[in-house]
């Protein structure tokens, strides 16, 4: 409404009131080059002034995030010691990621990794079994890979049908619910490549979910869904363990 009424007040607007205005109005600005390059010309000065609106909010927004946002009131000493911590962190995150895409494989389906920036929960697992069920729905067949995390097995990989009832140990937390889902087959081991080979000789999977994938770079997607958490989107913008950023 505020938009419409910038453009109306500039005369940079042609308003149609029925649909039996539509048709003499399109008319007239056909007939009427000089009145429809007058209105081309008012609205691009009105575009031109607002240009920017986006990058002038999000200054006057940033400092109100910092400010609402707990964080963690480290000292000169805790900060001594936590911010090479953190650099190490970089700089170990980006020679990890260096060393994954030299040696990166692909499935020979798709995969759809989702992920994200920050530790903690943005609603992965459960938009995962989310994505599982609609992709199934219109008989995609996918499957699911995961790392597994806390499992406790000396296995190297493990492949569940849908609903499979086993122990946590076995699996891990995530896999538990997507296996209580009953949608998909779940492939569990930390080399995703190796695990979906596996799977892909038990079940006819069309497309494989990798979970919390995006910073599990060794396996090649086709496409990367990055959750980002609402109430703390950029981890206070300090990587672990100053602040929550993965990378």
């Amino acid at each position: 409404e505020a938009i419409t009424r910038d453009f109306v007040e500039a005369d940079a607007i042609l308003q149609v009131k029925s649909a039996a205005d539509l048709e003499p109005s399109v008319a007239n600005l056909l007939r009427s080059r000089e009145q429809a390059t007058l209105l081309g010309s008012n609205a691009r000065q009105i575009v031109e002034r607002n240009r920017g609106a986006a990058s002038r909010i999000v200054a006057a927004l940033w400092p109100l995030y910092d400010r609402a946002l707990p964080a963690m009131p480290y000292g000169f000493w805790a900060r001594l010691f936590l911010v090479p911590l953190s650099r190490l962190w970089e700089w170990g995150g980006a020679v990890k990621r260096r060393r994954d895409l030299a040696h990166q494989r692909r499935l020979p389906v798709p995969v759809i990794s989702i992920g994200g920036i920050t530790v903690g929960g943005a609603g992965k697992t459960p938009f995962v079994n989310y994505l599982s069920q609609h992709l199934s729905a219109d008989d995609y067949r996918p499957a699911i890979l995961t790392r597994g995390y806390r499992r406790r097995t000396p296995a190297r990989h493990v492949i569940l049908a849908p609903g499979s009832q086993v122990s946590s140990a076995l699996t891990g937390d995530e896999a538990q619910i997507f296996l209580q889902a009953g949608v998909c087959p779940v492939g569990i081991g930390n080399d995703r490549f190796e695990t979906g080979t596996l799977l892909l000789h038990h079940y006819e999977a069309g497309i494989f979910i990798l979970d919390d994938g995006f910073q599990h770079a060794r396996l090649a997607r086709d496409l990367d869904i990055v959750l980002i958490d609402g109430l703390m989107p950029f981890g206070q913008g300090r990587t672990v363990p100053l602040g929550r950023l993965r990378q």
